[in-house]
């Protein structure tokens, strides 16, 4: 999330270098702390995509649009691969999956309103949690 607002940061300074990049990385941080980690500051160490940050550029970027494609195999990998920890987040994680690649691709334009659609999908799964939470305290209270 740290990265979804730096990225807004440099959009809102019109900042003409940036691009795309940034907001790839954003999805890819979000996904990465997912399969890296089960709970915060919990590295589970080595995983099989460990290798993506070794190889050359070409073969890993493959590989991701493979995985980042369909909706149905992203959220089946997601499931099987986001630790325990995480799991709550496969649809929100695949939320920003769509703002990033509609229909299954990368956008082929700039599209400047970009990474404040994002920066909105973790506020509605807070707000989402927050509502459930308080619905619940009053299912408990009754």
């Amino acid at each position: 999330m740290i990265s979804l607002d730096w990225g807004s940061r440099k959009q809102e300074t019109g900042n003409s270098q940036v691009g795309h990049s940034p907001l790839l990385h954003c999805a890819k941080s979000a996904v990465e702390i997912c399969i890296h980690y089960n709970g915060p500051g919990k590295d589970i160490g080595l995983t099989e995509f460990d290798s993506w940050n070794y190889e050359g550029d070409d073969k890993p970027a493959d590989l991701k649009k493979g995985h980042v494609s369909d909706e149905g195999d992203f959220i089946n990998r997601a499931k099987k691969k986001f630790t325990p920890y995480y799991q709550l987040l496969v649809p929100w994680v695949n939320r920003l999956r769509r703002k990033v690649f509609p229909s299954g691709e990368r956008w082929k334009k700039p599209q400047p309103n970009l990474y404040f659609e994002m920066r909105k999908i973790p506020s509605e799964a807070v707000a989402e949690k927050v509502e459930e939470a308080g619905h619940n305290q009053t299912c408990i209270s009754r």
